[in-house]
């Protein structure tokens, strides 16, 4: 018979504080077109995540809260360029969940998964 080792983690809760003395962020990122076809595989998730990833590391935060996107041709056509705005935030009061936090949780997840077989099994 097989062993069978499960881990449980109590979830962790964290508020996003605004960087207000950066106000909103508008930063551009060129790319060639082998970094588009190649590593991003032309994917615009893997291009938008770079992106955020970048703004998140020259602002030094952990979030851009809002982040909008612009993808295009750069003007002598030989590459791209992906411009982000959004409010870049940190992460702060990280503690455990309470009571009070499963419940916000229970009815997040109710209301924003479409999908009812990926609900947790806290809503369970």
């Amino acid at each position: 018979m097989d062993v069978t080792s499960n881990a449980y983690v109590k979830p962790l809760t964290v508020e996003l504080e605004i960087i207000d003395s950066q106000g909103r962020i508008r930063d551009v990122w060129p790319l060639t077109r082998e970094q588009v076809e190649v590593e991003f595989q032309g994917d615009i998730r893997n291009i938008r995540s770079y992106a955020v990833y970048m703004s998140s590391q020259k602002h030094n935060v952990d979030v851009i809260v809002a982040a909008t996107f612009n993808f295009s041709t750069n003007e002598e056509g030989t590459g791209y360029n992906i411009v982000v705005v959004g409010y870049p935030a940190i992460f702060t009061n990280w503690r455990t969940a309470d009571d009070t936090d499963y419940e916000w949780i229970r009815m997040e997840k109710a209301i924003t998964t479409s999908d009812r077989d990926k609900i947790s099994a806290i809503v369970k």
